[in-house]
């Protein structure tokens, strides 16, 4: 079972360290565009003490331990919403079906706790298995867009998905 606690400041190095062999263009399907390559304690603490966003790390319950990041951003609590962002499965757990279920939390909580009633997310259409991932969870597409990347001087296709309570 995977349980969502708060990120803190003394779990920014663990993150860092899963990053740090990363380059410019991981960081943008990790981030988006407002982190900037290379990551750095800065940027993730200017995170956590962004008022509009709410940091978690993911832990297996079994063994204890931390096996991926998210993030609720964006957070419009007049409007009961926000975006899901920076999801990340360490890399030696990827393919065990602990995005879906970190992200079913995440969706649990922003949906149960906060009682969101919409949930935005973007994903590069290139990212097949994020993409399935998102289906699966109940996303649908909204919206289709080219977007250019100076850092990396690539255009990629980005694809707008939201999640609707009813």
């Amino acid at each position: 079972m995977i349980v969502l606690k708060a990120f803190k400041k003394e779990d920014i190095s663990e993150l860092l360290d899963w990053v740090k062999d990363f380059d410019a263009e991981f960081l943008i399907q990790f981030a988006g565009p407002r982190y900037r390559f290379p990551l750095d304690e800065k940027q993730l603490l200017d995170t956590i003490y962004d008022k509009s966003s709410l940091v978690f790390k993911a832990i297996d319950e079994t063994t204890g331990a931390t096996i991926g990041h998210c993030q609720l951003m964006k957070i419009d609590p007049d409007n009961k919403s926000a975006s899901i962002g920076r999801a990340l499965i360490k890399q030696d757990n990827r393919g065990l079906g602990y995005g879906y279920t970190m992200l079913k939390e995440l969706i649990n909580y922003a949906t149960g706790v906060l009682k969101f009633k919409q949930l935005r997310l973007r994903v590069f259409a290139f990212n097949r298995s994020a993409l399935r991932c998102y289906l699966k969870l109940g996303f649908i597409e909204s919206k289709r867009e080219n977007i250019f990347f100076q850092e990396i001087n690539k255009t990629w296709n980005c694809i707008t998905m939201d999640y609707i309570i009813s």
